[in-house]
């Protein structure tokens, strides 16, 4: 996904100073963004142009807050003991980081991406033929706690439920939605028993469908120092890219 010539650059550039917190490299950003849209054009969502407005400028807010977090991370092992590394050890270092944020979390961000796009069509077909929808989880051996405990969940398609507990409800999630209609709806009992029991993580209790959002508001990426909010707020100054046209 990125050549060894561009992160020894980038590293480069890093360790000599051209990037920082508070000028981080749009080169990166630009290709989380465009990497993220795609994934999500990929697939016919059936949504409205301002609906896909939404998302991309939800894209582009966490594009700009993995910027800032790779960068975070990386700028943070420049010195030992308060002295310079060597660019030989750092770069070592910086290496494994990078690895870490720019392709095994990456890949798991593109494809969250695209099944949250796949879900956001599923919700539109559904919704727009049936009255009630269930939740189905893939069971097996891989199946997580989280999606065996809301399996079977029936309750129409405006209950508040869905809201938070619509798929995906964690990373590599393989659930989705079905309609309903003629089926028996779960009591608030078995409802709230499912709440309790699956334990959505916060950053999981939204739905993409609903909101415009493929990213959750309450990511860990985020979450910035007390002296980045205002940065955080205006995307690290990172807006201007333009996307097959957008």
């Amino acid at each position: 996904m990125f050549e060894n010539d561009y992160i020894d650059a980038l590293l480069m550039d890093i360790y000599k100073g051209k990037y920082s917190l508070k000028k981080l490299p749009k080169s990166l950003y630009s290709q989380y963004v465009k990497l993220f849209t795609k994934s999500y054009d990929d697939v016919p969502t059936l949504t409205s142009k301002r609906f896909d407005e939404s998302v991309y400028k939800n894209i582009r807010l966490f594009s700009g807050a993995k910027t800032f977090q790779y960068s975070y991370s990386t700028i943070d092992i420049l010195y030992k003991d308060g002295k310079l590394l060597p660019f030989d050890v750092f770069k070592e270092n910086a290496r494994q980081i990078f690895k870490q944020y720019n392709e095994t979390y990456l890949k798991t961000e593109y494809g969250f991406v695209q099944t949250q796009a796949e879900l956001i069509q599923t919700w539109n077909e559904e919704t727009g033929v049936n009255e009630y929808l269930e939740y189905v989880a893939v069971l097996d051996s891989k199946t997580s706690p989280i999606c065996k405990h809301l399996d079977g969940i029936i309750r129409k398609k405006t209950d508040p439920f869905w809201m938070t507990h619509a798929p995906l409800n964690h990373y590599n999630c393989r659930c989705t939605l079905i309609g309903a209609d003629g089926e028996t709806p779960s009591t608030k009992k078995a409802v709230e028993k499912a709440i309790r029991d699956s334990n959505v993580p916060k950053e999981m209790q939204y739905n993409a469908a609903m909101i415009g959002k493929v990213f959750s508001p309450d990511h860990p990426y985020f979450t910035v120092p007390k002296l980045y909010k205002k940065d955080l707020a205006n995307n690290f100054g990172l807006w201007v890219i333009e996307i097959n046209g957008r």
